[in-house]
């Protein structure tokens, strides 16, 4: 009896769902597709630095440094990695999974060791004592799960 007086409300639900052009397909109303893993990866990193109190300058240095980082990246991988490293992105793969993905030779890899201890280094430099030591403690939390 109960299910009778549900079923209008059920179909409306699903018709809404089912009739809503791009729903299905991954897209939000403003065209632009969704991923669960990236809002979720861009979240935390947003919480970590939240959690840091960053002024405003320290915001957009960091911001500058995470850009140059990227281009370096694509300087040091070919093209044909360039692009299956863009393909995986466009497939929701998280970046850390997409390089991986890569089969990067042992100088790639040290290259972009050095580039990630410097960009490391750089984001380092402009946080206060105080700062790193709570980033330091974000980290070993991080770890341990």
């Amino acid at each position: 009896m109960k299910f009778k007086k549900l079923l209008p409300a059920v179909i409306v639900a699903i018709s809404t769902v089912v009739m809503t052009p791009g729903i299905s397909q991954g897209e939000l109303p403003n065209g632009k597709g969704f991923s669960r893993r990236s809002s979720n990866a861009q979240s935390r990193r947003i919480r970590k630095f939240d959690a840091l109190n960053l002024t405003e300058k320290q915001k957009s240095q960091i911001q500058e440094i995470r850009k140059n980082y990227r281009k370096k990246i694509g300087g040091i991988l070919t093209s044909e990695q360039r692009a299956a490293l863009e393909s995986a992105k466009q497939q929701g793969v998280r970046r850390r999974q997409g390089m991986k993905n890569l089969n990067l030779t042992s100088k790639q890899k040290q290259q972009l060791q050095e580039l990630k201890k410097s960009r490391r280094q750089k984001i380092a430099g402009i946080l206060t004592e105080k700062q790193t030591e709570k980033l330091q403690e974000l980290r070993q939390k991080r770890r341990s799960r």
